[in-house]
């Protein structure tokens, strides 16, 4: 189930609010990343499912959109939006590529205005892929279930200064489907990148709150094809 923090997202237009994080610059205000070798000591490396999703996490606590980026296919990657939000939102497409999801990194990661950015889920071990799972995969692919996941994005407020604007994401789940590259090697193994992310409510919807999935933050922070609408 997702929501606002209904404290802070009271009589806010969020039509003027997601035309302002479109304005966000980037910010030199950020944690340090490499140290002294040159090296990325937070990040695993790429050689397996279960390292890339851990690199997810790390890349959007550390709002690093560089090593972001490296994570998800360039010329193939989708992120599937939740069918919920599909219907309900009819300004957004099913899915989105790799441009829209860099997008919304950099709309969100990058941005002086965003205050403070929690991320936290359940991760299950890699599986073989089922019926059911896209049907462009290979033998190669395999999925990882996210679930439990926690997103919470403190931004400014720019008509309220000293209260600011969270979005939540709580208890909702996700799919991602990952594949090698056989062509790109690190010490020896395939890099392994994530191909779709599939995102899925979970819970009920109350009347009184407004909700958020991971794809409405997405929307939000510059993502997709309904960038310049009010999405909510």
């Amino acid at each position: 189930m997702t929501q606002p923090m209904a404290a802070v997202a009271a009589g806010v237009s969020l039509a003027a609010v997601a035309a302002s994080l479109l304005l966000f610059a980037c910010s030199d205000d950020r944690p340090t990343r490499i140290d002294d070798s040159g090296n990325l000591p937070d990040f695993a490396l790429p050689d397996s499912p279960e390292n890339v999703v851990e690199n997810l996490s790390t890349a959007i606590r550390l709002r690093n959109v560089v090593e972001y980026a490296k994570l998800f296919d360039e010329d193939d990657y989708l992120f599937v939006f939740d069918s919920i939000d599909v219907v309900t939102n009819p300004n957004y497409p099913e899915s989105c590529g790799y441009v829209g999801e860099i997008g919304w990194a950099e709309g969100c990661l990058d941005s002086p205005d965003v205050e403070e950015i929690r991320f936290e889920f359940d991760r299950g071990t890699a599986e073989l892929l089922e019926p059911g799972d896209p049907e462009r995969a290979d033998e190669s692919w395999r999925k990882i279930e996210m679930t439990e996941v926690h997103l919470e994005v403190e931004t400014r407020n720019p008509q309220e200064p000293m209260d600011p604007l969270v979005y939540l994401v709580q208890g909702d789940r996700a799919t991602l489907y990952l594949a090698p590259d056989p062509e790109e090697l690190i010490e020896g193994h395939p890099v392994w990148r994530i191909m779709e992310w599939h995102d899925f409510r979970v819970g009920s919807r109350p009347d009184a709150v407004r909700e958020r999935s991971f794809g409405d933050i997405k929307v939000l922070f510059d993502c997709c094809s309904a960038v310049g609408v009010d999405p909510f």
